[in-house]
Parts: structure tokens; sequence; C-alpha cells
């Protein structure tokens, strides 16, 4: 499979996450804007790579009360950090499929993530990761018990 998006202003990514509200309820919403490059090519791993930009503009959880918190600087702080960012170092294959291993860009923290994903025949990427809403300051004055501090994270991108 060789897949190639490269795309200056909008990439065909769609990015969902979940997190767990009072112990009990998931709420999920998505970032419908990207932009970036991204060169997958299961028979050139060290040519490939995922540079991209998530626009936080557009973090969209179907309440919009809920979204403009999720815009202050209680969370991603879209007045002074509008895009979240990765950059990828390298593409492994694993057994399960591939993994990215990058920098992750939220506000100003950066961490080094594995993004796990798979290439598919229809020209698809699907992949996830986890992680801690904490390491990245996201609703850190909120108590876990009433925001959870794992948030999932699954994309798909069509080239």
């Amino acid at each position: 499979m060789k897949l190639y998006a490269v795309a200056s202003d909008s990439l065909p990514l769609v990015v969902h996450f979940k997190v767990l509200k009072l112990m009990l309820i998931k709420v999920s919403g998505q970032f419908t804007q990207a932009s970036g490059e991204i060169h997958f090519n299961q028979k050139e791993l060290n040519a490939s790579f995922f540079d991209v930009q998530v626009d936080v503009s557009s973090i969209n959880s179907k309440n919009s009360k809920r979204d403009e918190h999720l815009k202050t600087s209680d969370f991603f702080d879209l007045d002074n950090h509008r895009f979240i960012d990765f950059k990828s170092n390298k593409i492994i294959k694993s057994l399960e499929g591939y993994y990215a291993v990058g920098e992750l860009k939220i506000k100003d923290i950066k961490k080094t993530v594995d993004i796990n994903f798979n290439g598919y025949g229809d020209n698809t990427l699907k992949g996830s990761l986890k992680l801690n809403r904490k390491d990245y300051r996201l609703g850190d004055k909120i108590p876990s018990l009433i925001i959870g501090n794992t948030i999932e994270i699954e994309f798909s991108l069509q080239v």
C-alpha cells in the first residue's frame, strides 16, 4: 500500500475523542479540520512521515457551551494555541499494523507518543492512541471524578 496525502490547506482527516464524565458517561466529539502532510509507503517506511496540525477551533462535541469551554484556557486555550501538532520521527511496522513515533504538541507542551495505525485497501489510514489529559494541562483544575484523565483518540484519513 502506498498512500500520500499532501495538503497545505486541509487534509481529509477526522479526529474523534472520548473521555469519561462523572466516571459513568462517555463524552465524545471530534476535530474536523486539519492540515499538513502525510506520506506513507509500506515498502519505504524510512521515507514515510506524518506532519499534521489539527485546528482546535474545529472542535465539535455537539454541545456548543461545552465546545466554547474547551476552547478556553482551562483546556485548549485557542486564543494562544490554535493548533495541536504531531510530527513523526519514525514509522515502525508492528504485529498489528504500524505505529508512528513522534512529538505531540498540545498548547505549549510536547510529549513523545506512539500512534498505532493501519492502512486499508480503500486508501484509508485509521489509528488510535490514549493520552492523560493532565500531561497537557487540559482541565487540570477539574478533578478526575468529574472528567476522567484518559482521553481516547481515534483518527481516520481518506487519501
